[in-house]
């Protein structure tokens, strides 16, 4: 009931213009500094996916819109320079921690023969140095080559000096 009768501009979803935020903030009423991230980010997809349903053919085009100042949304001409459509979702394969080098280049491999662009990589797993999460991640990107993303995921298990 938090947001119960509150109207969401169409432009709200236009980082370019406006922020979800401020809207919270200063329209909802939510203070958007106590509120945990994961919360935020909760509340906010939710809100882009009723603006997204009500005004657009996919959240895609509500993030990526340019506003054109007279009240309407025009469409981007970078909305398609990821080579996603808008009804394209890209999901990343995972490479788990536990994964030798060997097992990992494997693993890599299979999940790009499988389709997938993207690689979310585990690291600073347990009883490992940041020198052999490089050294595993290096094995990846051979592996895959250029094409394929990578994305390394600590999980705050680096210190700052790491």
């Amino acid at each position: 009931q938090l947001l119960h009768g509150l109207q969401l501009p169409v432009t709200a979803g236009v980082l370019r213009r406006a922020s979800l935020g401020a809207w919270l903030q200063g329209v909802a009423g939510v203070d958007t500094g106590t509120i945990a991230p994961s919360v935020r980010f909760g509340l906010e997809s939710a809100l882009l996916a009723a603006l997204s349903a009500a005004h657009a053919p996919g959240t895609g085009h509500v993030l990526l819109e340019q506003y054109t100042g007279s009240g309407s949304v025009s469409s981007s001409s970078s909305f398609n320079g990821g080579g996603l459509s808008s009804r394209e979702v890209q999901v990343s394969g995972l490479l788990g921690g536990g994964d030798s080098v060997e097992q990992a280049v494997a693993s890599a491999r299979q999940l790009v023969a499988q389709g997938f662009r993207a690689i979310k990589i585990k690291v600073a797993r347990r009883g490992t140095t940041p020198q052999q999460d490089a050294e595993r991640v290096c094995a990846v990107r051979a592996a895959v080559g250029p094409a394929c993303e990578l994305r390394a995921d600590a999980n705050r298990g680096w210190s700052l000096e790491e």
